[in-house]
């Protein structure tokens, strides 16, 4: 009976031995596959930072850009209300299409932050009359 003892017992534990080991070894093949998940996360994080870094640096000549921009069209935007000031009140009256041109100007002059000088060119031509003045002869 001893040897019938002493055979399943071996058997058990060999085969308890062999369940740590498959067991163990999974374990760290698991780690392992963890571990390189994560080390790829990191790769992909430390990229999407760049990337967020570049956007931003981007985001901010834009912004640089577009400013320049505005400026730009608010100084032509005021000079054609200055030249059209000077040409209608020289001539004296203003068409109502001129004058509905003038008004669009100055809409997008004002929307740019105008000040009051485009604001007291655009009332000078509001003021004119919208038809030639007759010159009896």
């Amino acid at each position: 009976m001893p040897d019938w003892i002493v055979k399943y017992w071996v058997q058990w534990l060999f085969g308890g031995i062999g369940i740590a080991v498959s067991s163990v070894a999974t374990w760290i093949i698991a780690k392992l596959r963890r571990d390189k998940k994560v080390e790829a996360l990191a790769e992909q994080m430390a990229k999407l930072k760049q990337s967020h870094k570049e956007l931003e640096q981007n985001h901010q000549e834009l912004k640089g850009l577009l400013e320049k921009l505005i400026t730009a069209n608010h100084a032509n935007q005021y000079d054609k209300l200055y030249y059209l000031h000077g040409k209608f009140i020289k001539q004296g009256w203003i068409s109502v299409d001129d004058m509905r041109n003038v008004r669009n100007i100055y809409e997008s002059y004002h929307a740019l932050g105008g000040n009051g000088h485009g604001t007291a060119l655009y009332n000078d031509l509001d003021e004119l009359p919208s038809y030639r003045p007759y010159v009896g002869g």
